[in-house]
């Protein structure tokens, strides 16, 4: 029993810098605000949803209330998905700064302080790559290699393109490769990579947004029966309500294949 909360102890520990503040790209820390959305959006939805099949106030308040608190870490995946989407989008403008100043001659540390500019000038001094550039500088000064770093960083970004790159530099540097070769080639093969995914994404997107279309149809159907149908499906009786419970059930399958189907990862 002992080993067994050891073991979720550890599952649920942070990835950590090497130095610095580093972010565990994995795990997010809401803010009052970030939780006020989330269970806001769970609540409106499932209160709408409910009262549109129902009709029934005090049914649509409780399971609103109720599950507006399961909204709350839907809203979590969604901002730690959205952080590394944007990371990984700045990630791919520093390749293209670094790749150019190796070009110009630039020895690897000074190739990284020019990367690390150009990102605080494109991004600003408080986005994600240069917080993350600012803590390699900060290693290098306090004796750490930037192989060593860089695998860190990959490591919390938990994002595989990142990874590739740390593995194909740290790899470079320890055979004593040439960098600049090496840099130029990992770069337009990681920017044709991230450009397809996104292309992919786009797509993806596209059919998510159709999904949700199909799975509103149904309640402005029933909405639109309520306010102008007969009085025969407006009354709530027992037929009535196990039909509505039915589709309410299918709908809620639907959305739950649906969505399993259209969350991939790229």
């Amino acid at each position: 029993m002992k080993n067994i909360f050891k073991i979720h102890k550890e599952s649920i520990e942070k990835k950590k810098s090497i130095i610095g503040n580093g972010i565990d790209y994995c795990s997010y820390e809401m803010k009052l605000i970030d939780y006020f959305i989330g269970y806001i959006g769970g609540f409106i939805i499932c209160f709408t949803g409910v009262q549109v099949f129902f009709e029934r106030v005090i049914l649509s308040l409780v399971l609103g209330f109720s599950l507006g608190f399961a909204a709350i870490n839907i809203y979590r995946k969604y901002l730690i998905i959205n952080r590394q989407k944007k990371l990984l989008l700045q990630f791919k403008d520093f390749l293209e700064s670094l790749s150019a100043s190796y070009s110009a001659g630039k020895n690897t540390q000074n190739a990284f302080k020019d990367a690390h500019k150009d990102m605080i000038e494109l991004h600003g001094d408080n986005s994600n790559i240069a917080s993350e550039l600012e803590i390699i500088e900060l290693g290098i000064e306090n004796g750490f290699n930037i192989e060593e770093l860089l695998n860190n960083f990959a490591y919390r970004s938990s994002v595989d393109d990142i990874k590739s790159f740390a593995d194909v530099f740290e790899s470079g540097s320890r055979t004593g490769s040439n960098m600049k070769t090496i840099i130029s080639q990992a770069k337009d093969i990681i920017n044709d990579k991230i450009e397809i995914e996104m292309e992919i994404n786009t797509i993806i997107v596209q059919k998510k947004t159709e999904l949700y279309i199909m799975l509103a149809m149904p309640f402005m159907i029933i909405l639109a029966l309520n306010t102008l149908g007969d009085s025969t499906f407006s009354a709530l009786v027992p037929i009535n309500v196990i039909i509505r419970i039915f589709v309410f059930i299918v709908i809620s399958i639907a959305f739950l294949v649906g969505k399993r189907i259209t969350d991939i990862k790229v």
